[in-house]
């Protein structure tokens, strides 16, 4: 009988003890060192998982604050980057000027009219390295206005295609005409060596230095910029040598000649280079 009971208490224990709750080794061992209850264990458990969960929403944050951080900066730095990211901020290209009537000789129709032949004229000298002052102007001019006459027929006021014609056949100078006529387009090309000649409508550029209301259709020649405005040698002026004008003006004054209706012109540009 007492052999029954031992053998009845010890099924009980086994019964009582697959019935209860099991726990992470680490837990019990905590539990152990602790002289833990059931139940102090079991909070020790939910605790610990807490403290993983707390954890891993921290990280969670904090990883998702960096990447809206990283993703705030990358827009904040397009935003920023101005369109001519990777140009130099300031670019001249140190040149000769003389204006386009010789010794103020304005009353000759021809050099009055000569901003394109004289802009011309300053960009070959540029790129052959040549000198140039008013006195070469003059013998520069005399020659190439017969050529021109007889080539177009005049030798006034001509449109872009024209300039760029004379600048290839006559001045031996590459020549293309673009109707992209940007500030980030005119930095570009002139960073790269070339010059710009710009139709302009010459009322609009603002120049105090011009006769009266200034020309109606006037070109100039583009050489450098700075942070805010391009420098120019502007023929129509003694004055005009690295002359400054914002950009803005003188993008917004772009028009070719279009046979004398100028506010109504292309807005093109003519960029020269050495051939």
């Amino acid at each position: 009988m007492k052999k029954q009971w031992w053998l009845i208490l010890g099924l009980f224990l086994l019964v009582l003890a697959g019935c209860g709750r099991s726990l992470p080794k680490a837990v019990e061992d905590q539990a152990a060192g602790q002289n833990l209850s059931d139940f102090e264990a079991i909070n020790a458990e939910e605790a610990v998982n807490e403290a993983g969960l707390a954890a891993g929403l921290k990280a969670g944050v904090k990883k998702a604050i960096s990447d809206s951080a990283e993703a705030v900066a990358e827009k904040v730095a397009e935003v920023e980057t101005p369109p001519t990211a990777g140009l130099p901020a300031t670019f001249d290209q140190a040149m000769a000027f003389s204006r386009q009537a010789p010794f103020g000789q304005w009353s000759n129709p021809f050099y009055e009219d000569a901003c394109e032949e004289a802009s011309l004229i300053m960009a070959q000298k540029f790129f052959q390295g040549e000198p140039l002052d008013e006195s070469i102007m003059k013998v520069e001019l005399d020659k190439v206005a017969p050529w021109e006459l007889k080539r177009f027929g005049e030798n006034l006021s001509v449109d872009t295609e024209k300039v760029a014609i004379m600048a290839r056949e006559y001045f031996g100078l590459t020549a293309e005409v673009s109707t992209e006529v940007t500030v980030e387009k005119i930095k570009k090309e002139l960073v790269a060596g070339k010059l710009i000649i710009l139709p302009l409508t010459g009322r609009d550029i603002g120049n105090p230095n011009f006769t009266g209301a200034g020309p109606l259709y006037h070109m100039l020649l583009v050489k450098g910029y700075d942070r805010d405005q391009f420098i120019t040698n502007d023929p129509g002026t003694r004055l005009g040598k690295d002359y400054k004008y914002e950009y803005q003006t003188l993008i917004d004054a772009t028009h070719d000649w279009n046979g004398g209706e100028i506010y109504n012109g292309e807005k093109v540009m003519i960029i020269v280079k050495k051939m």
